[in-house]
């Protein structure tokens, strides 16, 4: 399940034929980056040497269109073929772009996900090898596979990110996988998810506790139409707009101003939400879900979601 509300197919871009190239710097710290060919994205990741750790580099920047949502993206390797993919962990699974590497894998099944119309997506099931991120290598990631001409983005989902404690630090733009000398500090949460192991966490405003999905892959905030009529106040009308759920299917919204809300004790500021119906996605699933929290709101935090432990935390950067 991918719940983000709009993709644009110019910025989907894979690059084929890239090199990594390693780099050592200091005695203990090794960097990778992959050299830049015309048109090419690049990533910069470093890996202490001691530890099965990498700090990848976050792109985050408000999608050219809509300009109230924000995107976050990384980059990483599929064989020789140097990948951006949108940092998603609302999506169960990762998803994978129809490359030579990629055609040649087995199909295990068909993916059952669906979006938030409710409609299945249908992509055929495989497991990736090898996915590198900088010299990390994640071994056996089940994935979906896009078809060839296809306009979804390529996903870094849970079946990648849900194996390691995850730092995601907005503030410096980087995201730190396995970060065993992070700081500790700070009270931890339990940490509840989905059955594809998308996080949940609390979300509280002044009149109601909401039970969201911590969303990496929502350009914005949505909440259900019922819970927005129900708590008005909260919920403030902008227009109304069309997104575009994960199965390309146009889902009819309402843009709303979010109220303040806090989140493991700290306060995030009102953002942009889309107000939409989620029943026909609560109809097919087997945990309905009435909120999603989006980066608008993430953006504002630092969080460290260590999804082996079920634990979670936030700070201010």
């Amino acid at each position: 399940m991918s719940l983000w509300l709009s993709r644009l197919p110019h910025d989907r871009r894979v690059v084929p034929d890239c090199e990594l190239v390693p780099k050592v710097s200091g005695p203990r710290t090794a960097h990778s980056s992959i050299d830049r060919v015309p048109g090419s994205v690049t990533a910069q990741v470093s890996i202490e040497r001691d530890s099965r750790m990498a700090t990848v580099r976050l792109r985050v920047a408000n999608d050219p269109i809509d300009v109230e949502a924000i995107e976050v993206w990384v980059d990483g390797a599929i064989g020789d073929a140097l990948v951006r993919f949108r940092l998603d962990t609302g999506a169960a699974r990762c998803t994978v772009p129809m490359l030579p590497t990629t055609q040649a894998l087995p199909v295990v099944g068909v993916d059952p996900a669906v979006g938030l119309s409710g409609t299945g997506l249908g992509d055929d099931e495989v497991v990736v090898p090898r996915l590198r991120m900088g010299d990390l290598v994640i071994d056996d990631v089940a994935a979906t596979r896009l078809a060839a001409g296809s306009s979804p983005s390529p996903l870094l989902g849970m079946t990648a990110l849900g194996r390691f404690r995850c730092d995601f630090r907005f503030g410096e733009q980087q995201l730190e996988l396995d970060g065993r000398t992070a700081r500790d500090e700070g009270d931890w949460f339990d940490l509840s998810s989905l059955v594809g192991a998308q996080p949940m966490v609390p979300v509280e405003f002044e009149s109601f506790v909401a039970s969201a999905c911590w969303d990496t892959g929502a350009g914005l905030s949505a909440v259900d139409v019922g819970v927005a009529r129900a708590h008005p106040h909260l919920f403030e009308p902008i227009r109304s707009a069309r997104g575009v759920d994960s199965a390309g299917v146009e889902v009819p919204s309402e843009l709303c101003r979010m109220a303040a809300c806090r989140v493991g004790g700290i306060e995030l500021y009102p953002s942009v939400c889309a107000v939409v119906d989620f029943g026909p996605l609560n109809a097919v699933i087997e945990r309905p879900i009435t909120f999603v929290l989006g980066m608008p709101a993430i953006v504002q935090a630092d969080w460290t979601l260590d999804f082996p432990r079920h634990r979670w935390r936030v700070r201010r950067p």
